[in-house]
């Protein structure tokens, strides 16, 4: 779990770069691992693969061992193992991890310890983090959504984090937030989108309401991708040449999703301070299973990764 004392996620970046030898268990290296190569990686890094496919096994890089098949099963046996040869990692090396993740960890508390309005990622994210039940399963999608996401969103228990995954698609978040209903209704599904992300497949919140999924949808709206402020949004509505005026990728300011929701019979919350997302959040944890319930997220239009945190994972290549 990521609260666990050896869980090093912040100090991802020197873990990697560091690293003489890793166990691979139910990832693959492409562009979210930067492909196990330099400078992400050491040169020579030598990968003992546990891998359900034996096709993916030295996809990018050779293994040096590979482990083909159920990672529950290979990992028990891993741990048998090591009841016969014990062995101990470097307490300076777990240290200067624990102590770098410390350090990252500071920045990034500081950030979402600021809760002027309009928030920031890293506020609306950590409350949402804190409200989070350990077993609800968390679908994240988005932009920098669901890149601060993977690093505010905590996961503590196997087959509870579904993303856009491999192939960076957008569009697949309610679908899966649907499917994760079903297969585990109590207490049900976070599904934390951008705006534009909700965009790609916000009618399937149809469904949810239709079927009366445990399912929690919270947009972190910030009016688009490179978005405008209210201000200049008003200011092109004057020009004749509208189509021109706004940039492709710009939403309608402060659009109201949880009107939306209201609409199709789910609860809709309109929120803007962190006070008022942290009051609409813990509400809707409070019910389990969950309610079918959309929360309209108001962030800063000028939001982003913090640039003190090194970024986690590449961008695709696609």
């Amino acid at each position: 779990p990521d609260d666990h004392p050896l869980c090093v996620s912040s100090a991802r970046s020197t873990a990697l770069k560091g690293a003489d030898v890793i166990l691979l268990v139910g990832a693959r290296l492409n562009w979210i691992l930067h492909y196990g190569r330099p400078p992400r990686f050491q040169r020579g890094v030598k990968v003992i693969h546990v891998e359900l496919l034996p096709e993916e096994v030295g996809h990018s890089i050779p293994a040096e061992v590979a482990l083909v098949g159920h990672a529950k099963t290979i990992s028990a046996q891993l741990v048998g193992a090591l009841a016969a040869a014990p062995f101990r990692a470097p307490a300076a090396w777990v240290g200067g991890l624990q102590e770098e993740g410390k350090r990252s960890q500071e920045i990034f508390l500081s950030h979402a310890a600021n809760r002027a309005s309009p928030m920031n990622y890293y506020c609306a994210l950590s409350i949402i983090n804190k409200h989070t039940p350990r077993d609800a399963i968390v679908m994240n999608e988005g932009s920098d959504t669901m890149d601060i996401g993977r690093t505010v969103l905590n996961n503590y228990l196997p087959r509870k984090r579904l993303d856009a995954a491999t192939w960076g698609t957008m569009g697949v978040g309610l679908g899966q937030a649907i499917a994760a209903a079903l297969v585990s209704p109590n207490p049900g599904c976070v599904a934390v989108m951008g705006d534009s992300a909700f965009g790609f497949s916000g009618m399937e919140l149809e469904v949810v309401c239709r079927l009366q999924l445990p399912v929690v949808v919270v947009v972190i709206n910030n009016n688009g991708i490179g978005p405008m402020n209210p201000t200049e949004y008003d200011a092109g509505a004057t020009g004749t040449e509208k189509r021109l005026a706004y940039p492709a990728k710009s939403l309608t300011p402060a659009c109201r999703y949880d009107g939306m929701a209201q609409a199709l019979g789910a609860e809709g919350v309109f929120v803007q301070t962190a006070d008022e997302l942290e009051e609409a959040f813990a509400r809707a944890m409070a019910t389990k299973p969950f309610r079918p319930t959309l929360i309209n997220c108001m962030i800063s239009t000028t939001a982003s990764r913090a640039k003190e945190a090194a970024p986690p994972f590449a961008k695709s290549s696609l």
